[in-house]
């Protein structure tokens, strides 16, 4: 048995010539722990091996317990099983499906010599027992069987040919067959062959009928067709129809025809007849004349004959005139009465000769023309007269286009519109109404100036010196307008003009993009030079980028400078500035840009103190607590002297 114990850094198991018998090997990448039997297998060791790898097995494999572990699993199955000899099986299970068939069952199949094919038919089948076991016995070939291949009929319906003596062949003529049961089913119960049945029919095609017809209570008979009642009697009374109709619901209507032979055909064989009469859905249509004796309608009155009577003198209620007759008469009437007093004379029990029109009527001509001079032509209280019109009441012309008025005097316009309508075009003319609405460009025309509401630019525009002005009143006025060059908001008003926003800021702009004064709301107020802020109001005062000029000033607080720059008090016509800066640690520099000038201090045009670049000249009495003089060389000297003397004490 080996003693050595091999570390393993690769992934998976150990080839069985890595080991020796006994030997272990440890997998540090998988965490396994294998070793090698005397049978040369490589086994994986631990509680729940993984894998058991077999190189050969030389003895029987044997679980530990019985009907315990299984031989593979869901997700890992085996491929293919290899057995030579018995294999004991208490259940079998295909693909998820469990065989139930028991051993005998299962036994009929031995010796059965069919292929995998043949047996492959059975794939699929949902037959059950039963059904299969008719097959039992069955001594049919296969290509016999497969004539039930795609066979519907029920077993029932196969049961029928249960007995049936008929070959093959005789079998085989209904190959083809189209007919449906239905159709097959006609000839159940028929003994006789069909052709014997159908000869001892009468025939349907040009018969010969002798004697009397009856059929369906109808006796045709002597030329006649009448009703029958049940002994086969002429029966009086009785209706009987002919009909002549089309072969669908949805053709054309047939005709019922009436034919005679012609005259002068007596005792010839006649092979042609005319029409006498058609009956057809849109009439009757008759050849010849129809005598008669009364024709009535719906209503009461039976018309008896037909009058040509040119003076309508019968005065009948049953008799129609002709065509001929009536323009007689009524020609013939014409001629007597010619005049309008006549005609409406004609019927007009009183006597007038207005002209009355009934209701739902009209009159239509072309010229109305009034019976007296200047007198005009009133309808209905409406006077139509030289022109014009005056209309007692309320006028209305509903859907009409009324053109060219003329004048108007006072007009109520309660709805509708008007078009191409100057109002006011000599004369002034006043417009009252709770709502004006203009759909076009509206013109306001002042004395000298003109103010437009241009709807396509959706603005009231005003013409150069149209004002718009606010409280035109004793009071002043606001006026806003443009003089061709320039713009003006213009107060006259007593009061102040006050510019007010609720917004964040008040600006005042050079077009959109540059801004020269701005107001900020509880905020600072700045003015700008070229878009750039150079006076900006704080908190605690104000603020300036940029030089201060001025003419003076009164501080009356402190004033503080801050920078490096320092201050330069410069007075440009003297050429002299005074400049105090902190370039060399704080100093007053008194003279021009050079310092080459003297600072003088003193009252009354007098200078008392003189600074120069050459040192200080004190004209008076220097009253000092002490004094000190220094100097970066050494020795340092006092020099006093007077005025004018080059020469004096000096104390060294």
């Amino acid at each position: 048995m080996g003693t050595t114990i091999i570390t393993k850094n690769g992934s998976g198991a150990p080839a069985a010539s890595d080991l020796v018998a006994g030997e272990l090997a440890v997998d540090l990448t998988n965490k396994r722990l294998y070793t090698k039997d005397s049978g040369n297998n490589v086994l994986e060791l631990g509680s729940s091996p993984s894998t058991i790898v077999f190189s050969s097995v030389a003895s029987n494999i044997t679980p530990s317990a019985d009907d315990t572990y299984d031989l593979g699993a869901t997700g890992t199955r085996w491929r293919d099983i290899y057995i030579d000899g018995t294999a004991y099986l208490d259940a079998i299970n295909f693909n998820g499906t469990a065989i139930t068939a028991t051993a005998a069952e299962l036994n009929i199949l031995d010796g059965v010599t069919s292929t995998a094919a043949e047996l492959n038919i059975l794939d699929g089948v949902t037959s059950t027992a039963a059904e299969l076991n008719i097959l039992d016995g069955v001594t049919a070939t296969t290509a016999e069987l497969n004539i039930l291949d795609g066979v519907t009929s029920t077993t029932a319906e196969l049961n029928i040919l249960d007995g049936v003596t008929s070959t093959t062949a005789e079998l085989n003529i209904l190959d083809g067959v189209t007919a449906t049961a239905t159709e097959l089913n006609y000839v159940d119960g028929v003994t006789s062959a069909i052709q014997t049945q159908l000869d001892a029919k009468a025939p349907t095609a040009s018969p010969t009928l002798t004697g009397t017809i009856t059929a369906a209570d109808l006796i045709i008979s002597n030329r006649q067709i009448a009703t029958a009642d049940a002994s086969g009697t002429n029966t009086a009374g009785n209706s009987v129809t002919l009909k002549a109709g089309a072969s669908t619901g949805s053709a054309a209507g047939g005709s019922l025809i009436f034919q005679t032979t012609p005259a002068g055909s007596t005792g010839t064989s006649v092979n042609s007849f005319s029409t006498v009469m058609t009956l057809d859905e849109s009439g009757i249509d008759v050849a010849g004349a129809v005598e008669f004796d009364s024709l009535s309608g719906t209503g009461s009155v039976s018309v008896t004959d037909i009058l040509d009577q040119d003076d309508m003198s019968s005065d009948s209620a049953t008799a129609l005139a002709t065509q001929q007759s009536i323009k007689a008469y009524v020609d013939s009437q014409i001629g007597s009465n010619n005049e309008l007093s006549e005609v409406l004379a004609i019927g007009n029990t009183t006597g007038s000769t207005n002209i009355v029109v009934t209701a739902g009527q009209s009159i239509t001509t072309d010229t109305i023309a009034e019976t007296t001079a200047a007198a005009g032509v009133t309808v209905d209280s409406l006077l139509i007269k030289d022109g014009g019109i005056t209309a007692a009441g309320t006028s209305t012309f509903a859907g009409q286009t009324i053109s060219d008025l003329g004048t108007v005097t006072t007009a109520n316009i309660d709805g509708g519109s008007i078009d191409g309508t100057t109002i006011g075009a000599s004369t002034a003319a006043a417009i009252t109404g709770t709502t004006i609405t203009a759909t076009d460009d509206v013109t306001l025309t002042g004395a000298s100036y003109n103010a437009v509401w241009d709807s396509s630019d959706n603005a009231l525009e005003f013409a150069a010196n149209a004002k718009a002005i606010f409280n035109d009143g004793a009071g002043g006025s606001l006026q806003i307008y443009n003089d061709g060059s320039n713009s003006y908001i213009q107060d006259e008003g007593t009061g102040g003009l006050i510019i007010s926003s609720d917004g964040p800021a008040v600006y005042i702009q050079k077009g959109t993009t540059e801004t020269s004064a701005e107001f900020n709301t509880d905020g600072a107020v700045k003015l700008r030079y070229d878009n750039v802020t150079k006076f900006q109001t704080t908190l605690t005062g104000i603020d300036v980028t940029g030089t201060v000029t001025a003419d003076g000033g009164d501080f009356s607080g402190l004033v503080e400078f801050n920078g490096t720059a320092g201050i330069q008090l410069d007075n440009a016509a003297q050429v002299h500035s005074w400049t105090l800066d902190d370039n060399f640690t704080s100093r007053l520099n008194i003279g021009t840009s050079s310092a080459s000038a003297a600072w003088k201090i003193g009252s009354n045009n007098t200078a008392y103190l003189t600074v120069s670049p050459t040192g200080i000249d004190v004209t008076g009495t220097v009253t000092a607590d002490g004094l000190t003089v220094e100097s970066s060389s050494d020795p340092t000297s006092i020099t006093l002297r007077h005025t004018g003397n080059t020469s004096g004490l000096v104390i060294k």
